[in-house]
C-alpha cells in the first residue's frame, strides 16, 4: 500500500497510457462498445468522480468542505458531464453558445443552462483565486499536492484539445484520417478516466501532508 500511494502518480498516468494503446488494438466494434456515450469507459469516469467527491466529503470532513465546497462542487460538476447531464435534459448541450442564441430552446433551459455555466465558473475563479499562488510556489518546490493538481490540469487540456481533434485541426486548414482521429478519441476517453484517478491521488496526498504537519 505505501508503494502504491508513494508512486500512485506514476501507477495512474502509466495505466491511462498503457490502457488507451491497448484500446486502439481493438477493433473498431470493441472500441465503440468500451468507449461509446454510457459505455464502461464513461460510466467508470462519473462513477470515479462520484467516488473522488465521497472521499472529499467522508475524509476531509465537515471542515474539508467548509473551505473547500468549490472544489467539491466542481468534481460533482464533472461527473455530470461525463453522464452527459449537460444536453441530456435539454434541446442542446448547454456548453454551447449556440444553445443560448438559438430560437429553439425555451427561455426556461437557457436561464437553467445560465444558471449552471455561472456556477461552473464561479467554482473555477475560487479555485484560481485561492489556489494559484500556492499551486505556483507548490510546483517550484516539487510538493506533491501541486504536482498531482498540475497532472489534473495538464490531463483536462490535453482531452479536451483532443476532443474532435479532427474538426478543430480542420478549422485550420489541417486534415488528419479518420484512423487518427479515432486513436485520438480513444486517448481522449482513457485520458478523462485518469482525471478522477488522479484527483483521487492529489487528495490523498493533502491529507497525508496535513497528517505529517499535525504529528509533527
Amino acid at each position: 500500500m505505501n508503494f502504491v500511494l508513494r508512486h500512485a502518480y506514476i501507477l495512474i498516468v502509466a495505466g491511462v497510457f498503457v490502457g488507451a494503446i491497448y484500446a486502439t488494438t481493438l477493433p473498431l466494434d470493441a472500441q465503440t462498445y468500451w468507449l461509446s456515450e454510457d459505455g464502461p469507459v464513461e460510466m467508470s469516469s462519473a462513477i470515479a468522480y462520484v467516488i473522488c467527491a465521497a472521499i472529499m466529503c467522508i475524509v476531509g470532513g465537515k471542515t474539508f468542505i467548509t473551505r473547500y465546497y468549490y472544489l467539491v462542487g466542481i468534481t460533482m460538476l464533472f461527473a455530470m458531464r461525463e453522464l452527459d447531464f449537460d444536453k441530456r435534459f435539454t434541446t442542446m448541450g448547454v456548453l454551447k453558445s449556440r444553445f443560448y442564441l438559438s430560437d429553439q430552446v425555451p427561455l426556461t433551459e437557457k436561464l437553467i443552462g445560465a444558471c449552471v455555466v455561472g456556477l461552473l465558473l464561479f467554482f473555477v475563479y475560487k479555485i484560481v483565486s485561492n489556489h494559484a499562488k500556492p499551486f505556483i510556489q507548490g510546483l517550484l518546490r516539487l510538493d506533491k499536492v501541486q504536482i498531482g493538481a498540475a497532472l489534473v490540469v495538464t490531463f483536462l487540456v490535453v482531452s479536451k484539445s483532443m476532443d474532435g481533434i479532427d474538426r478543430k485541426l480542420g478549422d485550420i486548414g489541417i486534415q488528419v484520417s479518420a484512423d487518427f482521429a479515432e486513436k485520438a478519441e480513444t486517448f481522449e476517453e482513457t485520458m478523462e478516466l485518469g482525471i478522477p484517478l488522479l484527483m483521487m491521488a492529489t487528495f490523498a496526498a493533502y491529507r497525508q501532508r496535513k497528517l505529517t504537519s499535525a504529528l509533527s
